[in-house]
């Protein structure tokens, strides 16, 4: 910060939108209402089933139609699903091969 060329923050602020990728939308400040309403009342109360947002959560990735369909995540790693996730965050089981892994070298392939 102490060698920042930026006079005011105003310049700075034009300067980050300018170079950076960080604020491709819009942004703006909320009132004290958005503020005091929480996330729930931007993207509404929490899918619940039995009253646990923990079974709302594992019925999402185990239980869905596409909870065995495989994709290949950002980081990398080839033949994910949504199930395989869920079991390593949840109930992870310690044997080499059971999940997928990143294939190859990531960092040459996604230089971004």
């Amino acid at each position: 910060l102490r060698g920042q060329s930026a006079a005011t923050g105003a310049a700075l602020n034009a300067k980050f939108a300018a170079e950076g990728d960080a604020f491709k939308g819009e942004m703006g400040f909320g009132g004290v209402e958005q503020f005091y309403g929480g996330l729930e009342a931007l993207v509404g109360a929490p899918l619940m089933v039995d009253g646990s947002l923990f079974k709302a959560m594992e019925t999402e990735h185990c239980a869905e139609k596409d909870a065995e369909v495989p994709f290949d995540t950002s980081n990398g790693i080839e033949g994910a699903t949504s199930r395989l996730e869920w079991d390593f965050v949840v109930a992870p089981v310690v044997e080499d091969g059971c999940y997928p892994e990143r294939g190859g070298d990531f960092r040459t392939a996604h230089p971004e």
